[in-house]
């Protein structure tokens, strides 16, 4: 069965509800750190450690999900997710206890991990590799709006009520996505087992959903072969860079609640939830305007697989810049809130603006597992932020806030730099080879 074109726009505009699961799941909890603390009397390392433990869950969840996802389908990967991502969810509402809690969202961020691999695979089926840097842009929109609108909510809620009733707001939000879906998305991955895939007018060269099928090994392996990719010497340099910014990004997510709850500002939860709108619609504007120069860029430099890179990782260097200055300008002890809440937009600003074209040109070059190359890049983000929140409390006590973030924020600069020479070097290598006349009729005419 072939599908429309206009279709397309309903299933990118479910795609990005299905990828906004992941952030708002977390985000969502953020600003009622301290009443989660209050209520379960326990520390403040505990608390921080819950969000650890969701993290690094996403992370390992991610090689799971889009072995599922690319071999089976990308519906019956959601569906079986989105109905165990309800059950656990519905038990975090009655929690007790921090021991209660660490476990069910150790468990409810390793079942969320299964919503940005299937949205991103689904992307990868439908859209073409001229359109896919602006469509994984238009998905890290609904992606990114998660730091605008969750801790809002979060905030204002848990303020009225506790901090279980995100949980809730959780259970009502999976239902919503989930009926969408049903409505809206079609089985798009043509090596799906259970449901018929549709097919998509791409014409014959881009052949995006006619995919042979592939020789069968060991489950282990499959499940796994995400982490080759993490080895790829083509990609290794964009991921690393995504990756640390990304790392940068949520540390600073995690750490704005817990200082605005203290002196010399003394939040409640419904103020604190507002302080996350500026980078929230910083990284909006940044996903957007990132997935659009990445097209451009790449039909810059047709011979460079990497020249959609280019423009994004410049940007990507205001990400590190912002992380030191937020840093500094949360760490001394004076009320300089509107400044902090700057260098926190242009933080989220920078790092927002590489995603898009990172994960469009992992998809391009790794085209039979783009499901699952997307996941090794996943893994690393999340992977990577975990860490940092596991040791942040107690570096920052050891240390200083500004130590720990200059820290962060010099890890992907350096690597950002490095990725950059390897870009140039790498367009100056092939610059001169010969572009077919199709193509550059094709790039004249869009």
């Amino acid at each position: 069965m072939a599908i429309s074109s206009g279709s397309t726009r309903a299933i990118l505009f479910t795609s990005g509800l299905i990828s906004l699961m992941t952030p708002f799941t977390d985000t969502i909890y953020l600003p009622c750190l301290s009443d989660v603390q209050n209520e379960l009397n326990t520390t403040a390392q505990l608390v921080a450690l819950t969000v650890s433990c969701y993290l690094a869950a996403v992370a390992l969840g991610q090689f799971f999900w889009a072995y599922l996802s690319d071999n089976y389908g990308r519906l019956v990967t959601f569906y079986v997710a989105m109905f165990a991502y309800e059950g656990i969810t519905i038990g975090c509402i009655f929690v007790k206890n921090i021991v209660q809690l660490s476990i069910l969202r150790t468990l409810q961020g390793f079942l969320a991990g299964a919503f940005i691999s299937t949205s991103q695979g689904i992307i990868s089926d439908v859209y073409v590799d001229k359109e896919r840097g602006t469509a994984m842009g238009v998905v890290f929109l609904f992606l990114l709006v998660g730091p605008i609108i969750a801790p809002l909510i979060g905030g204002y809620i848990s303020a009225i009520w506790t901090f279980r009733a995100t949980f809730t707001c959780l259970v009502f939000l999976g239902i919503l996505v989930f009926m969408l879906t049903v409505i809206f998305v079609p089985e798009t991955n043509a090596n799906s087992s259970f449901i018929k895939p549709v097919t998509f007018p791409h014409g014959k060269d881009d052949n995006v959903v006619q995919k042979e099928p592939k020789e069968k090994k060991s489950l282990i392996v499959d499940i796994f072969l995400p982490l080759i990719f993490l080895f790829d010497v083509e990609i290794l340099p964009y991921v690393l860079t995504t990756s640390l910014h990304f790392m940068c990004m949520f540390t600073s997510l995690v750490i704005l609640p817990v200082y605005l709850a203290l002196s010399p500002y003394n939040f409640d939860q419904g103020f604190i939830g507002l302080c996350f709108l500026p980078v929230g619609f910083a990284m909006l504007i940044g996903s957007l305007i990132g997935g659009i120069l990445a097209d451009k860029s790449a039909m810059k430099y047709p011979n460079c697989p990497e020249g959609r890179m280019f423009i994004p990782l410049y940007a990507q260097l205001l990400s590190g810049a912002g992380t030191i200055v937020f840093g500094y300008t949360l760490d001394i002890s004076q009320k300089t809130l509107g400044l902090v809440l700057f260098c926190h937009a242009i933080l989220g600003f920078g790092q927002s603006g590489g995603m898009p074209s990172t994960m469009s040109f992992l998809s391009i070059l790794k085209r039979e597992n783009a499901a699952g190359a997307c996941a090794a890049l996943t893994f690393l983000c999340f992977g990577f932020s975990s860490i940092s929140i596991s040791f942040s409390i107690n570096l920052i006590n050891q240390y200083s806030l500004t130590s720990f973030f200059v820290v962060l924020a010099l890890m992907g600069l350096v690597v950002n730099v490095i990725a950059l020479v390897i870009c140039h070097r790498k367009y100056n290598s092939i610059k001169h080879v010969e572009v077919p006349c199709s193509e550059i009729v094709e790039i004249v005419n869009i």
